[in-house]
Formats: C-alpha cells, sequence, structure tokens
C-alpha cells in the first residue's frame, strides 16, 4: 500500500512537472493530437478515394454544390424527404467555402486547426478559471477522447459538426455580446441541432457568482446574446422557406426513427460522451446537494433539451456530442462546489474510461460504425492485402 501510495505521488509529481513552464499548453495540444490520431485513426484513403473520384462521397458533392450558391435552393436528391436534404439550411461551411474557395481537402485541414485551437484554448480556460493547470490538462484530454473532440481530427466524411462544435464553444468564451450573437447565428446555421445546444449556453451566462461562495441564475446581456443568435435563425431560416423556397427532408425525424432503432438509442447517447457522463452527473448531484436547485433544474431542462432531439434522430452520438458545452460550466462549478482535488478525482476516472472505451458512433437504423486505433487499422490493412 505504501508502494502504491509512493508510485502514484511519483506520477503525479510528473504529471505536474509536465504542465509547468510557458509553453505547456502548446506542448499537450500537440501531444493530445498525435494521441488522438493514434487512438481514432482516420479513413484517409476514403477522402483521397474520394478526391480521385474513385470513392465519391454524396454528402461532400452536395456541400461543394450548395457551395456554387449558398443563399439558393438546391435538389441534390430526387427524394425530397431525403437525408441529404437537410443539408439545404446548413450554409455556414458552403458559405465558408464560397467565400474562400476552399474545397473538401481545405474544409478538412481546417477542420483540423480549428480542433487544435479548440483545444488550446481549453486548457488556457480551465487553467484560469479552476487555478489547475493539472485539470485543465484532464479536462482537454477529456474533451479529445469523446466524440465532440476526437471528430475534428477523423470525421472527413463531410458531416461537418466539427465547425457547428466550434462555434459553440465561442459562444460560451467570447467576450463581447455581439460576437456570442453572431457565433450563435452561424453555429445553429451549421447544424440545427447546435440551435438547442445554445440554451445550454444562455444558462451558463446567466450562472453568475454569489456572495454565499456558490452561484446564483443573473440572466443579462450574453446569455439575451444566445436567445437573439436563436431568434436571428429561426427568423432568417423562415424567410429561405418563404422566399427562398427552401425545404429539407423530415423522413429521419421524430417518433418512427426512435422506434425503429430502440435497440441502440441508449448506446449512441452513451457515445456522445463516454466517461464525461461520470462529469456530467457529478455536476448534477452537487448542483442538488449544495442548495443550488434552480440551477440544477434549469441544466436539466435545456441539456435534456438537447438529448430529447438526439433520440429523436437516427444519428444518435452525434447529436448527443453538441451538448458538449455543458462540460465547460461543469468543470468550473465544480471545482468550486467540492474543491479542485476532488474534481480532479473525477477528472481522471472520466478521463481513463474515455482512453479505455473504443469510439463508435451510431448511424442510421441498427448501424454502429467504429472509429478504430492504429494498431485495429493496421490489421485491417493486412488482412486486405492478404485477400
Amino acid at each position: 500500500m505504501i508502494e502504491f501510495d509512493v508510485t502514484l505521488s511519483r506520477w503525479r509529481q510528473a504529471m505536474e512537472r509536465s504542465v509547468s513552464g510557458e509553453r505547456w499548453r502548446l506542448k499537450w495540444t500537440f501531444i493530445l493530437f498525435g494521441l488522438a490520431l493514434f487512438c481514432h485513426f482516420p479513413h484517409y484513403n476514403y477522402l483521397a478515394g474520394h478526391l480521385s473520384g474513385t470513392e465519391i462521397n454524396p454528402r461532400w458533392d452536395a456541400i461543394m454544390e450548395q457551395a456554387t450558391a449558398p443563399l439558393t435552393f438546391h435538389r441534390f436528391e430526387d427524394d425530397p424527404t431525403s437525408h441529404l436534404e437537410k443539408i439545404a439550411f446548413r450554409l455556414t461551411v458552403p458559405a465558408l467555402s464560397y467565400f474562400t474557395g476552399l474545397g473538401p481537402l481545405g474544409l478538412f485541414v481546417l477542420q483540423n486547426i480549428l480542433g487544435l485551437v479548440l483545444v488550446w484554448a481549453t486548457m488556457g480556460l480551465v487553467a484560469r478559471r479552476t487555478g489547475d493547470r493539472l485539470s485543465a490538462l484532464m479536462f482537454s484530454g477529456l474533451l479529445v477522447f469523446s466524440y465532440a473532440g476526437a471528430a475534428f481530427f477523423f470525421d472527413l466524411w463531410g458531416m461537418l459538426d466539427c465547425y457547428g462544435y466550434f462555434l459553440l464553444f465561442w459562444v460560451l468564451f467570447a467576450e463581447r455580446a455581439w460576437l456570442i450573437a453572431v457565433c450563435a447565428f452561424l453555429a445553429a446555421f451549421t447544424d440545427e441541432r447546435a440551435c438547442l445546444a445554445l440554451l445550454v449556453g444562455a444558462m451558463y451566462h446567466a450562472t453568475v457568482p454569489s456572495a454565499s461562495g456558490g452561484f446564483r441564475l443573473n440572466p443579462g446581456m450574453r446569455s439575451l446574446a444566445c436567445i437573439a443568435g436563436m431568434v436571428a435563425y429561426v427568423g432568417a431560416r423562415l424567410a429561405l422557406v418563404r422566399w427562398g423556397g427552401f425545404v429539407t427532408g423530415q423522413k429521419h425525424l421524430g417518433l418512427l426513427p426512435f422506434l425503429s432503432q430502440l435497440d441502440q438509442v441508449a448506446w449512441g447517447v452513451w457515445s456522445g460522451f463516454e466517461g464525461a457522463w461520470l462529469l456530467i452527473a457529478a455536476f448534477f448531484v452537487a448542483l442538488w446537494a449544495t442548495g443550488h436547485r434552480m440551477l440544477s433544474i434549469g441544466y436539466s431542462a435545456t441539456f435534456g433539451l438537447v438529448a430529447a432531439a438526439a433520440i429523436a434522430v437516427w444519428d444518435v452520438t452525434r447529436s448527443m456530442a453538441f451538448g458538449f458545452i455543458l462540460l465547460y460550466p461543469a468543470v468550473f462549478t465544480l471545482a468550486t462546489l467540492i474543491g479542485i482535488r476532488r474534481t480532479r478525482v473525477i477528472l481522471f476516472f472520466a478521463l481513463a474510461v474515455c482512453l479505455i472505451h473504443p469510439m463508435y458512433f451510431t448511424f442510421g437504423d441498427a448501424i454502429v460504425i467504429p472509429v478504430d486505433p492504429v494498431p485495429i487499422r493496421a490489421l485491417h490493412v493486412l488482412e486486405m492485402m492478404l485477400k
């Protein structure tokens, strides 16, 4: 037992040394990037096949077609209820492509860069808010090894969720209300599922420190900016329907998709956060146990809407992951209410689960797609060579 305590103490000291110095964030950003690629190796060959014309991805083709005239409705398939038709209202990335000239490869590279920025900024913010660099590192690792963070580096199928995740991050941490509103508007037009996640952002901005050392609700300009971004999105979307002739498919939305995939709904919800569910559970328990009942109800209601929307579609994992912004108020709140030492323990076990648990995501009726680590990918390559 003594030897274990000594080993644990040495490990902690080594980790604390690794986050010392002025460039600790830059160093760990690239270490986490390398680990993310090792554990969730992207199918680069699939993107290469699309670019060379040997394996066409219809999503990338639809996005590039939308990018030719972002505010013009494009019919991608003969079936108006097609899942592909939902791209019609996901205009942020096609507009970005229109103004920058970026194609699938450029958008994927930019997505990776945004992921690195997200990890680097997250470490700085969590370190500043909690006063603990080691907690900031573990939280960033938790993010990278759960779906929302890992997707920046492995999603090359044209899902483009990561652009929405990145904008939601800035909804939380932008300093000026007008910028929060702009990011909220663009996030919703990246994917409509981000619209509900904006309510979590509004709760975060409405939560302020109280004189007793806890928290209280006090909505201000930043909370209103989140709502303003939502309202602007809804208004712009209705205008596109009324005057632009935009329509979108509803085939994979509602009760029927939920019933058709009952056997994988729980798996989809779990895979949206994996070990990070421990952090979320601790957050709600701490709020309730310390008498912050209104905050607990508010966060439960807003996060619950994200979860309800996730199980009403067939790609549950991706949809659930839009609620990742709850993780930030969770770690900040826990550091205040239960102390940084206990928060470290929760982060450690949450990170351990994310590391140990394989990365999968649900997509379609009873389809679960693995994101393989390098050793498994190598075995798949060997299998193809032997055939």
